[in-house]
């Protein structure tokens, strides 16, 4: 900041003291600027009612801050510098009072916009005493002695004024806009038939350029008050205020959003400044796209930073977390069951991961559904009629906000209830043969599945093979495909493991054998290549048959069994699902 310099027994100029009065308006402007920027903001100036009551409502002392030209006339001696513009400091000291009307028609209201301006006039105006060099003694009455009144005071305040919007039927009234050159700070309703004002009239005017009540420093550093906003608009579709007004998107701009609501859509928007600055996009940090939920609903304080390079808000805390489990479909105790005696399957899980077309996971705790194959829709087919025989994939899907089942003949794509994105496959069901195309029944831990000797499965398990088939010495093998979604297969699409009981009778002599392909060698005591279930009972009838019950890993949809007596057989009890 310049300052002028004066010497002892120099002749004092008038300029000396208007120069050191500018430069030290300079030096205060461009500290304004630094604190500000350039928009016009205001401090005070408080809307309160009339007291005692009356149709007056007071604006309580205050600042604004405004650029302006350095001086646009003469300053004394100093000539006009319009070339400058300036942040220039505005004060009222004393309330200002103005007083409204009520709309003339019964049922209507009107709003009135209180906004502000910075008002720069000279005041003061006096006669001042000049030097009279023919008569120093007896002074001039103002310049060369005409009796002319001169300004004493550049006087920059803060000019008030109440907008009437139009009267319009009550609830309907809409505010006005600021006049050019004006900021909006309070909107006053006035109902027909209203004597007084009170405070329950007045509410700050939404874009208000207002500085922190507290200051800059605890308001707005240490308690966020300019970039801290309720949240208006929809769950999917949010805006924000700010003060001062957010008329351009920096990249690193970060600003905290309360929410009102859970968005929906894996699409949401923000804008911080709704008919100024365009609504963008919301995604997570690494820039996928929110699941539903990431938005928790009321009282949910976002956190979003504008990245220009993605022309997107980034939201740091979504509610699900910004990475993305491993893997659809991982689960904390899954179970599922049916009963073989009707049409129910019910579904379980502490946990369970889903996710959707777009990439998106939902983590859902909690899962407890209940599934009728019998039904169509949600927690039932999803497209067609049930058939007997037939395998159907078993899932569970969401909305955002209701977890329900489904089946389908798809394993990889069923067709979606209307508002369902979300969905994890937990495993499959088999219908029986009868006319009530009842599941089998099982029971499933995990990936681990086993039949239920129950309704149709009473009189046994599915059988795979049985006698004398093959050759265990040689050996040959006959197989049998058990892997697919073809009717009366045994075995889901993505079952890995075959769970069997391969048996014999109390005769001895007999051996049965499975192994996962034809490259497995035949029965013998020393021989190591041996298929990886074996049963024999070659030397002493035992009086008991033989069982053993045992897994084999699929090698490819086929089975591969030899046996050498009429009483050995194969059938099938699970499997181990590749979920």
């Amino acid at each position: 900041m310049d300052r002028p310099i004066v010497y002892p027994g120099q002749i004092p100029l008038e300029t000396d003291l208007l120069s050191t009065n500018r430069n030290a308006l300079v030096g205060l402007a461009k500290l304004c600027a630094a604190l500000f920027g350039s928009t016009t903001m205001a401090f005070g100036l408080a809307a309160t009612p009339d007291s005692p009551a009356s149709m007056r409502v007071a604006i309580g002392p205050g600042d604004i801050y405004q650029l302006a030209n350095l001086d646009s006339s003469a300053y004394s001696s100093l000539a006009a510098d319009t070339t400058h513009q300036i942040v220039k400091q505005g004060i009222n000291l004393d309330a200002t009072y103005l007083t409204l009307s009520a709309p003339g028609t019964a049922g209507q209201s009107i709003n009135y916009l209180i906004q502000a301006t910075l008002a720069e006039a000279d005041a003061g105006a006096t006669v001042l005493p000049y030097y009279n060099s023919s008569n120093p003694a007896a002074a001039y009455s103002g310049p060369s002695n005409s009796g002319q009144a001169q300004a004493t005071n550049r006087k920059v305040s803060v000019t008030l004024a109440a907008k009437a919007g139009a009267a319009a039927a009550t609830g309907s009234q809409v505010t006005p806009a600021p006049d050019a050159g004006y900021i909006g700070l309070w909107v006053v309703t006035v109902a027909y038939g209203a004597t007084t004002i009170t405070a329950g009239n007045i509410s700050r005017y939404a874009w208000a350029p207002y500085i922190p009540d507290a200051g800059l420093l605890v308001g707005s550093i240490q308690q966020g008050g300019t970039i801290a906003s309720a949240a208006g608009g929809t769950a999917d579709a949010l805006t924000g205020i700010y003060n001062p007004n957010i008329s351009t998107l920096t990249n690193g701009l970060t600003l905290f959003v309360r929410a009102n609501l859970a968005n929906t859509s894996t699409t949401p928007t923000f804008t911080p400044n709704s008919g100024t600055v365009a609504a963008k996009a919301i995604v997570k940090g690494n820039n996928l796209p929110l699941a539903p939920g990431d938005i928790a609903g009321a009282g949910h304080w976002l956190e979003m930073t504008y990245d220009s390079t993605l022309d997107k808000w980034t939201l740091q805390n979504p509610a699900t977390g910004i990475a993305a489990p491993a893997i659809t479909g991982g689960a904390k105790n899954l179970q599922a069951s049916a009963t073989g005696s009707s049409a129910a399957v019910s579904i379980s899980a502490d946990e369970l991961v889903l996710s959707n077309a777009s990439g998106s996971y939902k983590t859902l705790s909690g899962v407890a559904v209940a599934l009728n194959s019998a039904g169509t829709g949600v927690n039932g087919l999803d497209t067609g009629t049930l058939a007997a025989s037939t395998w159907y994939s078993l899932w569970v899907i969401w909305n955002g906000s209701t977890v329900a089942s489904l089946i389908s003949m798809s394993g990889t794509a069923p067709t979606m209830p209307a508002g369902y994105t979300f969905k994890t496959r937990v495993g499959w069901i088999y219908t029986d043969s009868t006319a009530n195309k009842y599941p089998y029944g099982f029971v499933q831990y995990g990936r681990t599945v086993r039949l239920k000797r129950d309704g149709a499965l009473a009189a046994g398990f599915p059988g795979l093979f049985y006698g004398v088939q093959g050759n265990i010495t040689t050996p040959t093998w006959a197989s049998s495909r058990v892997r697919g979604l073809s009717t009366g297969v045994a075995l889901p699409p993505t079952a890995g493991k075959a769970a069997l009981m391969v048996g014999t009778s109390s005769a001895a002599g007999m051996t049965a054998m499975v192994a996962p392909s034809a490259s497995y060698g035949g029965y013998s005591g020393t021989n190591h290549l041996r298929a990886p279930l074996t049963v024999s009972n070659t030397t002493t009838a035992s009086g008991n048959g033989f069982t053993v019950l045992g897994e084999v890993l699929l090698e490819s949809d086929y089975l591969f069994y030899a046996g050498d007596n009429a009483s050995c057989n194969a059938v099938f009890v699970g499997w181990e699902d590749n979920l």
